[in-house]
């Protein structure tokens, strides 16, 4: 950049608008030109800047130390090691580092200044397990540009992970067999870190707890299954196996806990007996089912080496067809299963798969034959007879309805033709016939209905299949004869049509055969118009004889009707069912006492419900059949039809069953059943009651856990509303699943339906497993619910214990500020087996102990606060203790926290600093550096005087390092002072910017202010003085020695000069009093510092911070807001712009570890950034400055003041120059305006001594100020080599002659040459000659003059005078006199003739000769001039000589010449001829 003219301003700057395009790195030059009016230049040159604009470039941060770690074992200590951050231009100059639980928090360490260290460790710190810490690390470079790392974090663990519970397979739940040879399954959970989390597994397999002869210990990651395959050799049958789980905590701690153990069963179960359907209920024809909404099965399986599972039961169809029914599970002791409220399909056949699976989950599979299920009965048709209607219907079959006389061995026979019974569900199976002589008589066959298959051997036009058959009767038939013949169809299921009743006459043909003729109008066969002509579910007209109600009557055969579930046969006695699962379905069997009475002939059933009309809720009254004709028949089977008016009896409502028996035409008597319920499903379930395990038989809570290994008490309290009393029985059953029975199997606990309660006791169980009681209520009519416990575990293991903390906080409390108060938090207890049920707490003066607080129970709240009526004692440490009891009422080993301590008074100022001596030897380098400083690189010892050095004669130009170990106390605080300043006038323009200082426990970068100017003429000694500085730092030691180390930074060095280590001395406020805060300002060109340091102290709880702040009033903070400086004693500030006059005042919070706090302040500081003045320094103590004296006895006074801060110290010195010390160093003076001292042999005449006198203000600064000098004078001056010469005055253009002058009233004199060391006050002149003339002593050059004048003298011409001069000194001894004559002359010379001779000689030469033109009474000097003109001097100027003749050449002897010819005479006087020369 060019010069930039900024007019008369002293200061400047670039536009910065315009970029300079400077580079980083780079060094660069300010130059100023300075140009005064005259136009004269003074440039000035500032030293080498480097450009600096980017930050340190990043490093690593490792938590640790020098390895980084992610974990570790320790609670109060935190350890950091960084490096790698680069500075490509410039120089690191300090780090700083803290600590929190985030990124770039200072939550657990504050902000420390470290310097230039790469390790640091914080100790004494309260950190807590589980919680990660991360280091930030910020290095700022000496530009102030800072870049900031954070380490990836550590977390402290103390404690192995806490143990889960590990189970064998691979599924939710604990297999105890597995059928695989070649695998091994095993998964676990609730293994579990609270602190660092788990890192990994180790699992292992073995014959036994912990073993690992099966499968050695194999590394796991983070997983909760393990799987192995492909064993070889294979695991071994039924030997129990267990699986090992170590789990590793990610600080390397570990725990481990194995399985209970699985064993090897390779083979499924084994078939005992195949399914099959229940036969026996709802069954006429074995392998089908008239009942449409129930279905039952059984099947048998067993295996040997381990215990059946479970069963998978399911229903479906040949076709799968609109069966809607999911698949049971059943317990694996099942062996049965009714399917209730189902809507089975006519014609469908049904099929029950059983699947059994064993423990080890193998599987056999097995089915029931086919089930074929049909509810409804075949329609009824007729005989196939010829008709003469106008219609043929071609239904008739030649050769049949003919009967048929006995033929040989060929009895009488009927032969029969039917068509129109049918069945599209399952088809007709067969038919019976019975043939009589009377209205559903049998006599003809008497041996019982004769069964005809079904077939189809003849197709009738358009009416479907004719069925034929042959019916053998009883004898021969007579012609003519009426016979009734009653024909129904019973399908495949067994189920009856109604009967086709038909009357035929015999019709003969021949006299072995006829022709059955139908007998197409008929009479009434009973009162209540039975017949065989009339339609179909019609009567005829009845009979006129009124009908009989014989019921009860005694002359008649009474009847036992009894209601079945089994329709195979005839009930026996006692076999009566008063329920029954179906809905859609009654049956019946009946038998007449055979005592003789009036028998029987036919019968007639029907149903309803009790109490009310037959065929009530059964049957459509005013559409349907009430009354079913069966003949002599003794059973019967009522379905409901799917679209009539009733598709499904009335649950719990009872039916009965009608029989009513004729006994001729007239007389009937009914009887009924007993009645029936229907009951189509199993018992109901109470939504809001449970079956529950219970502690014993009389207790009504349920219990989930349990400690007893040998009893359970089960209740079932309105688990099973029974309204309507129809519950038979309960089973109790016990297992370790919801429904099994292994432990107590079904039918071993029975009871009533009154007892709702029992004991199970005599057991083994086992801890840790969860037990199921199940309870089955079974109803009336077979069939069954089943509800299970919702479990109770066997505990009888405690909890585990945890951690207890103080206070409420997520971490622990070591100290608390409440003395009314007591509280706790804890985490960390555990129950695999139960659950924390509650916690107990209680507080004491000692762990476990509960004088504090009796314990109680708090819940499941894990803290817990109270409030006391008694105040604990400040400074004492209580306890809190836990104990968690699990949900068995275990108790685990009780826990107490490590205690908390009451403070409550906050942290009191200590002291007010003041400081030993210097413990640092030669400390200012005045004598060699020996062995008091070890040196690496370059270190010298200047010597210098004045301002040059700081304290002393020396100074310390340093280019490397020096260090020196001082005696200390461990755990005592020092101060550190030292003064340094730049190299002066060194050529490198580059100098150090920087330094570097260390001692225990304190590595810092300091920098250096004020170097040198580089004016291009030299400096002054005072701007010397002023680049010193001073820096302080405080450190705690650690040992009895401390290293203190001193580095140059950079290629020039540094000077450094008065160090200084101090005992920094505590006492009490109570004796000192004054000020908490000590405070130290200082400044330098533009940058300015406050120091301040301080002491508190805590009795109860350690301080654990301090925060200050530096405001321009007490407790401002305008110049600095709070800061915290850890716990540290001390703070600076290097980056204040203070205004000068302006008070400071550095306010101070100490927190304790109870958090509470103390504020301390500092006495206002005054800002001055001016040192004291001093002012009218003078030697001696008059008011008149004394420069010169006889007595080695030297005085100085002075006045000196500081406005702002006040003085606090003068010192002062001698030397033989300004500034210098080299008679007498520094040392505090007498008073602060005078000071005296004796210089005896250190001086001797005419050597002046200067005193300099150095005052310090309260801020640091200083200012010295230097005497005049004060010279001894013991001897008077010397002249020996004087001189006095006497300057005569001229009247005329010619000067005078030595001592000849030609004015008499007056002399004019020059003397020199007198000497003496203590300097010439004066001189002293007089003046003798003729006549006795002679003239007092004059003094003269009293301003240092060396001349005089005298005048008025009225000196004699042509007489001679003495003229004397001697010198006097500082001290008023006067030397010897000189001397020197001057002889007066007042006339001119006199002429005494007037021609010249002249004498021309060829070809140019010219004699001339003026002997005896002038007389003189001294000697005269002449001088000649010649030219062509009068007066001229175009030939020759101004010749001088003292002849009377003269030579001249080169003169053209053709022209006149003209010669001027001057007389001058010693005084100066004369006289002058013009002569005309001759050709």
């Amino acid at each position: 950049m060019a010069y930039a003219d900024v007019g008369p301003e002293e200061q400047a700057s670039s536009d910065p608008s315009i970029s300079l395009g400077l580079l980083e790195g780079h060094t660069y030059f300010v130059t100023a030109k300075a140009t005064n009016w005259a136009g004269l230049v003074t440039t000035a040159s500032s030293w080498g800047f480097v450009v600096e604009a980017s930050p340190p470039l990043p490093g690593f941060v490792h938590d640790g130390g020098q390895y980084d770690i992610d974990y570790q074992h320790d609670l109060s200590t935190i350890s950091v090691g960084w490096g790698g951050f680069l500075e490509p231009h410039t120089d690191i100059a300090e780090y700083s580092w803290m600590v929190g639980t985030c990124s770039g928090c200072d939550d657990i360490m504050e902000e420390q200044h470290v310097g230039l260290m790469t390790e640091a460790s914080a100790t004494d710190l309260n950190l807590q397990p589980g919680v990660r810490y991360i280091v930030t690390v910020t290095a700022c470079n000496t530009a102030d540009l800072c870049t900031t790392v954070s380490s990836d974090g550590v977390v402290p663990d103390t404690s192995p992970p806490l143990p889960g519970v590990v189970l064998d397979g691979s599924s939710d739940g604990d297999i105890q067999y597995q059928a695989s040879r070649t695998t091994i399954r095993a998964h676990w959970f609730n293994f579990h870190d609270p602190h660092t989390g788990i890192s990994h597994y180790y699992w292992r397999v073995g014959t036994s707890v912990g073993a690992e002869d099966i499968l050695p210990s194999t590394r796991l990651h983070l997983t909760e299954q393990a799987f192995v395959s492909g064993l070889d050799p294979p695991l071994p049958l039924g030997v129990q196996l267990f699986a090992t789980i170590r789990a590793y905590n990610r600080a390397g701690l570990w725990v481990e806990r194995s399985s209970n153990g699985f064993t090897v069963d390779n083979t499924p179960p084994s078939l005992v007996t195949n399914p099959a359907v229940d036969s026996t209920l709802g069954s006429v024809v074995p392998n089908t089912q008239v009942w449409r909404d129930t279905l039952s099965a059984t099947w048998d399986f067993a295996d040997q080496e381990s215990p059946l599972l479970y069963h998978i039961v399911s229903l479906y169809t040949h076709h799968q067809s609109d069966l809607v029914t999911e698949p049971v599970r059943l317990p694996g002791d099942a062996h049965s299963h009714a399917f209730s409220n189902l809507t089975l399909h006519d014609g469908d056949t049904y099929y029950v798969k059983v699947t059994a699976c064993n423990a080890a989950m193998l599987c056999t599979t097995r089915e029931s034959p086919g089930h074929t299920v049909d509810s409804s009965p075949p329609t009824v048709g007729t005989f196939a007879v010829a008709t003469d209607h106008v219609t043929q219907l071609g239904r008739d079959v030649d050769g049949h309805m003919t009967y048929w006389q006995t033929i040989g061995s060929t009895g009488p026979h009927l032969r029969l033709a039917w068509l129109g019974f049918a069945d599209p569900h399952s088809g007709i199976d067969h038919y019976l016939v019975t043939v009589g002589t009377s209205y559903t008589g049998t006599d003809l066959t008497m041996a019982g209905p004769v069964r005809l298959n079904h077939n189809g051997s003849f197709e009738s036009s358009g009416e479907g299949h004719v069925q034929l058959g042959m019916v053998p009767v009883s004898r021969d038939l007579v012609p003519v004869e009426r016979i009734y013949i009653s024909l129904w169809a019973v399908n495949t299921v067994g189920l009856n049509s109604d009967v086709a009743h038909a009357t035929f006459e015999t019709v003969p043909s021949n006299p072995t055969s006829g022709v059955l003729d139908l007998v197409r109008r008929c009479e009434a066969q009973s009162c209540q118009g039975h017949c065989t002509c009339a339609p179909s579910n019609q009567q005829c007209q009845p009979l006129n004889a009124a009908c009989n109600d014989v019921t009860g009557d005694s002359q008649y055969t009474s009847v036992q009707v009894f209601d079945i579930l089994d329709l195979h046969a005839s009930v026996p006695d006692g076999q009566d069912v008063n329920f029954t699962r179906s809905s859609t379905s009654l049956a019946a069997t009946w038998r007449a006492e055979q005592d003789g009475r009036i028998p029987v002939e036919r019968y007639e059933w029907s149903a309803g419900l009790s109490g009310e009309a037959v065929g009530s809720h059964v049957f459509d009254t005013s559409a349907d059949r009430i009354w079913h004709d069966v003949g002599s028949r003794t059973s019967a089977v009522l379905t409901l039809p799917r679209d009539g008016a009733y598709a499904s009896l009335e649950p719990r409502v009872t039916f009965v069953w009608y029989v009513r028996a004729w006994y001729n035409q007239k007389d009937f008597a009914i009887f009924t059943s007993d009645s029936v319920r229907s009951l189509p499903l199993p018992p109901q379930v109470s939504a809001s009651r449970k079956v529950k395990d219970l502690e014993n038989i009389s207790t009504n809570k349920d219990k989930d856990f349990t400690t007893s290994q040998t009893m359970v008490a089960v209740s079932w309290d309105g688990v099973f509303p029974d309204t309507f009393g129809e519950i038979n029985n309960y089973q109790v059953a016990l297992g370790t699943s919801s429904g099994a029975s292994d432990i107590i199997a079904w039918g071993g606990v029975t009871t009533t339906p009154d007892l709702t309660r029992t004991l199970l006791d005599s057991l083994s169980l086992q801890t840790g497993v969860t037990y199921y009681s199940s309870v089955m209520a079974t109803n009336y009519a077979g069939l069954h619910t089943t509800v299970s416990s919702d479990g109770i575990k066997v505990d009888t293991i405690a909890p585990t214990a945890g951690t207890v903390y103080d206070g409420l906080g997520l971490h622990d409390a070591d100290y608390q500020n409440d003395s009314l108060v007591v509280w706790g938090t804890w985490h960390g207890f555990s129950d695999l087996e139960s659950y924390i049920h509650h916690y107990v707490w209680c507080v004491g003066s000692s762990p476990g102990a509960e004088d504090i607080l009796p314990c109680r129970d708090v819940g499941v709240q894990i803290s817990a606060t109270e409030k006391l009526t008694q105040a604990l004692i400040p400074g004492k440490k209580y306890f809190s203790t836990v104990t968690a009891v699990d949900a068995a009422g275990l108790r685990s080993s009780p826990v107490s926290s490590n205690g908390i301590t009451v403070d409550s008074t906050p942290p009191v100022p200590v002291a007010k600093l003041n400081f030993g001596p210097n413990l640092v030897n030669n400390p200012s380098f005045e004598q060699t550096l020996g062995a008091e400083w070890n040196v690496s690189g370059t270190a010298e010892a200047v010597a210098s005087s004045g301002f040059a050095t700081r304290d002393g004669q020396k100074y310390l130009h340093l280019h490397g390092s020096v260090s020196q170990k001082v005696p200390t106390q461990s755990g005592r605080k020092y101060q550190l002072t030292f003064h340094v300043r730049h190299v002066e006038k060194m050529s490198l323009p580059l100098q150090s910017q920087e330094g570097r200082v260390s001692a225990s426990g304190l590595h810092r970068m300091f920098k250096l202010y004020q170097r040198f100017g580089t004016f291009d003429h030299g400096g002054s000694s005072a701007e010397a003085a002023q680049n010193w500085h001073r820096h302080v730092y405080y450190f705690t030691a650690t040992g009895s020695e401390s290293d203190i180390t001193f580095s140059s930074v950079g290629r020039a060095g540094m000077a450094l000069d008065q160090i200084g280590v101090r005992l920094v001395n505590v006492s009490t406020q109570q004796e000192l009093g004054g000020e908490n805060v000590h405070v130290h300002t200082s400044t330098a060109a533009d940058w300015h510092v406050v120091q301040a340091s301080w002491d508190m102290e805590d009795l109860e709880s350690p301080i654990v911070k301090y925060e200050w702040a530096i405001g321009t009033v007490q407790g401002g903070t305008q110049l600095q807001g709070f800061k915290s400086v850890g716990r540290r004693t001390s703070g600076r500030n290097e980056d204040l712009h203070l205004q000068h006059g302006s008070s400071v005042h550095v306010n101070v919070v100490a927190t304790n570890a109870a958090e509470l706090r103390t504020v301390v302040y500092s006495e206002p500081a005054v800002v001055d950034l001016t040192p004291p003045v001093i002012s009218n320094i003078r030697d001696g103590l008059e008011s008149k400055d004394v420069n010169y004296q006889s007595d080695l006895t030297f005085t100085a006074s002075w006045e000196v003041e500081d406005k702002e801060s006040g003085v606090s110290l003068c010192e002062w010195a001698q030397g033989l120059s300004p500034g210098s010390t080299e008679l007498s160093q520094f040392q505090p003076t007498d008073s602060l305006s005078s000071s005296s001292k004796n210089l005896t042999g250190l001086i001797h005449h005419g050597q002046t001594v200067h005193t300099t006198v150095r005052c310090h203000n309260h801020a640091g600064l200083e200012s010295q100020a230097v005497t005049d000098g004060v010279t001894l004078v013991t001897s008077p001056p010397d002249s020996t080599a004087a001189a006095l010469r006497v300057a005569s005055p001229s009247q005329t253009p010619f000067p005078a002659g030595d001592s000849h002058q030609s004015v008499a009233d007056q002399l004019r004199f020059f003397w020199e040459g007198f000497r003496d060391e203590a300097g010439i006050d004066h001189y002293e002149i007089s003046i003798s000659g003729p006549s006795n003339y002679t003239h007092t002593w004059l003094s003269a050059g009293a301003n240092g003059e060396t001349s005089a004048s005298l005048s008025g003298l009225g000196l004699e011409s042509h007489q001679t005078y003495t003229v004397f001069c001697r010198a006097v000194n500082m001290g008023g001894l006067v030397s010897d006199a000189v001397w020197t004559n001057v002889t007066i002359e007042t006339e001119q010379p006199l002429v005494n003739g007037s021609s010249v001779i002249s004498q021309w000689q060829p070809p140019d030469v010219l004699h001339l000769d003026w002997t005896g033109n002038f007389l003189s009474q001294s000697e005269l000097v002449y001088e000649v001039s010649l030219g062509t003109v009068r007066g001229g001097s175009d030939v020759m100027q101004w010749v001088e000589t003292t002849e009377t003749a003269m030579t001249v050449t080169g003169v053209d002897h053709s022209r006149a010449h003209y010669v001027i010819i001057t007389a001058v005479n010693r005084a100066g006087l004369y006289v002058s001829q013009v002569h005309r020369l001759s050709t």
